[in-house]
């Protein structure tokens, strides 16, 4: 009579091992490209909001909007440089143009300046806006508005974008 001994062998637990460990890597390279979407779509959230802050201050000041006051990088997205404008409309009467660049300032710089955590400079990577208002054949104008940041972890360096054309 022979005997059997039963349990594992040191190869059947070497490869059980090597495909834990596969397996293991797979999880965290999953695990990576989570996080780093989770931050993209952060940043997008945070631009959605901002050019839609922008819209609804374009509706407030028509004067403004009509006048021409709310260019902002006319050739192009460009990382905010602060302080656009150095006015308080808060607590003061304003015109119309100082008013649209009140509200730009505020917009790209935040309430009081840089590093408050409001303003697109801080919200996003070397984030920046754009605001271009044009006439329609109707007579109305109509302003696009881009809110754009650098993407680090994407392929090619390439930037975000989150652009709203309305008719204020």
């Amino acid at each position: 009579m022979s005997t059997r001994n039963s349990g594992f062998s040191l190869v059947e637990v070497l490869v059980a091992v090597v495909l834990l460990s596969i397996g293991l890597l797979g999880l965290a390279k999953l695990q990576f490209w989570g996080v780093r979407h989770t931050g993209s779509a952060y940043f997008r959230t945070q631009a959605t909001q901002v050019a839609s802050e922008t819209v609804e201050r374009l509706r407030a000041n028509p004067i403004g909007v009509a006048g021409g006051s709310y260019e902002l990088n006319p050739d192009g997205c460009k990382p905010a440089v602060c302080p656009i404008s150095q006015l308080d409309c808060r607590g003061e009467s304003c015109e119309p143009e100082e008013l649209a660049a009140f509200d730009l300032n505020e917009l790209a710089c935040g309430v009081t300046g840089e590093g408050d955590q409001l303003g697109v400079d801080d919200l996003l990577p070397d984030g920046g806006m754009r605001v271009r208002c044009n006439d329609l054949a109707s007579g109305e104008k109509v302003c696009r508005i881009e809110v754009c940041w650098s993407e680090a972890e994407a392929p090619g360096d390439s930037n975000g974008v989150v652009a709203l054309e309305v008719v204020p």
